[in-house]
């Protein structure tokens, strides 16, 4: 690959964001699960799960690379944009990103049906902060539901479900999630900040992931 292509990472800015909330989402999930101790056992694991494989080809990894390359230019001229991202599109930049230090690779698969965002995860517990790791190790595993929107600059990110097999997520626990915006932590980053002022919505629609930019 190209000497360019290596910096890809710092300009996914829309779906890169999207797969920081998810990770968000998870790590507080694994939190608050720990905090109901009764609880770790029946929602972790002795085995990761085998997430789906993503295979795709490099010139289809170019294709989005200049996808957001075209979007990233119309933000930095302050221009009216929007960029339409679908499951599959998510989750090769997932599995393609070598850059964060928190690797999502082998984690979270990114799942869109129905016109509702979904994750699926599979992350070693140590991985987790607040876990104390169990002796033989343990995964914390299973799929999320998400509430995504945004308004005039200001994105929330609710999780309404997490489920382990057939199991649901108690809904004693859900709702203490529910009260946390998950993408409060992106706002931390001026980086970040700066193109989110910009977001003026975000929709899911015919199972895309759809941004949208609005002009300074």
């Amino acid at each position: 690959m190209s000497e360019e292509k290596g910096s890809k990472g710092c300009l996914y800015i829309g779906c890169l964001s999207i797969i920081v909330i998810l990770t968000i989402v998870f790590l507080i999930a694994g939190y608050y699960v720990n905090k109901v101790r009764n609880l770790a056992f029946d929602f972790t694991r002795a085995t990761p799960i085998e997430l789906k494989q993503v295979d795709y080809t490099e010139d289809e990894e170019d294709i989005i690379q200049t996808k957001f390359d075209d979007f990233k230019n119309a933000i930095d001229k302050g221009q009216d944009c929007k960029i339409e991202l679908s499951e599959r599109e998510v989750n090769i930049l997932i599995v393609s990103n070598s850059d964060a230090d928190f690797k999502l690779d082998d984690k979270v698969r990114v799942i869109i049906e129905d016109n509702k965002l979904k994750g699926e995860i599979s992350v070693p517990i140590p991985d987790l902060p607040g876990w104390v790791p169990f002796p033989n190790g343990r995964y914390f595993t299973g799929n999320a539901g998400l509430d995504i929107y945004a308004s005039d600059g200001a994105l929330s990110i609710i999780l309404t479900s997490f489920k382990l097999g057939e199991e649901e997520l108690p809904a004693e626990v859900i709702k203490e999630l529910s009260k946390k915006n998950l993408a409060d932590d992106l706002y931390k980053k001026p980086e970040n900040r700066k193109w989110l002022s910009k977001l003026e919505k975000i929709e899911i629609k015919d199972n895309k992931l759809i941004l949208h930019i609005k002009a300074e």
